[in-house]
């Protein structure tokens, strides 16, 4: 699980779209501070990849608590870490490597906030290969890495059988629900928007199967956490969805 296998969006030394990674970081600062984040409050991202989105938002809100980074890749995490540290020299960053739905030591400390950027194609992706696949596609990654023959293909036949991208889709929620229920945040956001790297090789279908999957976690939780809703008229205007879940 992790961006890094074909990155969204990338930055300077974080990538090459700086502007970009600073802009969805003023998106999560803006919902984050509506929400009443805490500046010394316990955060736990779920795969941030070679990505510092959140860890933007975070500083604009001068974020001095404590961030858990949940990331199965372990040059993805340290690279995350040193990033995160950079960014938030006042917070206390840590990584974890279980991966979801594994809660590990989150399990019920009732973490403030929940968050994941753009991380619902990486886990479906995850969910559909198999092990030896999942070394080839994550094994030779960095920071703005491009789109990899193996992810590519592994897409598109992941694609090609609507029944198999809905079995995906219900999977994912299903765990993502289940993760929720361990962790026990106070408050949940993820969002997805389209990739311009997923466009540049024919895989804008994939947002479509993301966001069918984020509606199906809002009706996963929804008997559990009464207040989930996808928001009709999300920050970040058109293309971008988040599923929120405040307290």
């Amino acid at each position: 699980m992790s961006r890094a296998a074909c990155t969204a969006g990338a930055t300077k030394g974080i990538g090459s779209n700086e502007a970009w990674v600073r802009s969805v970081g003023r998106l999560w600062a803006r919902l984050l501070r509506r929400a009443g984040l805490d500046p010394e409050a316990a955060v736990a991202e779920i795969g941030p990849g070679f990505s510092a989105k959140v860890a933007f938002g975070l500083s604009d809100l001068g974020f001095r608590g404590t961030v858990i980074l949940v990331e199965p890749n372990e040059e993805a995490g340290a690279w995350a870490a040193a990033e995160y540290r950079r960014l938030l020299p006042d917070a206390e960053i840590r990584v974890m490597s279980e991966q979801v739905p594994d809660a590990g030591a989150l399990a019920g400390q009732n973490t403030d906030f929940l968050v994941a950027n753009h991380v619902i194609d990486d886990l479906l992706l995850d969910t559909y290969i198999e092990a030896d696949e999942r070394a080839s596609i994550f094994g030779r990654m960095g920071p703005g890495s491009a789109c990899s023959s193996t992810f590519v293909q592994a897409w598109h036949r992941m694609l090609a059988t609507d029944t198999l991208s809905e079995t995906l889709s219900e999977q994912v929620a299903a765990n993502l629900s289940h993760y929720v229920e361990l962790v026990r945040p106070r408050c949940l956001f993820l969002n997805d928007y389209p990739s311009w790297r997923h466009r540049q090789h024919g895989l804008e279908p994939i947002s479509k199967v993301s966001r069918q999957t984020m509606d199906r976690l809002r009706y996963e939780l929804v008997n559990s956490r009464a207040d989930t809703a996808l928001l009709r008229r999300p920050p970040g205007g058109r293309g971008f969805s988040w599923l929120v879940s405040p307290s």
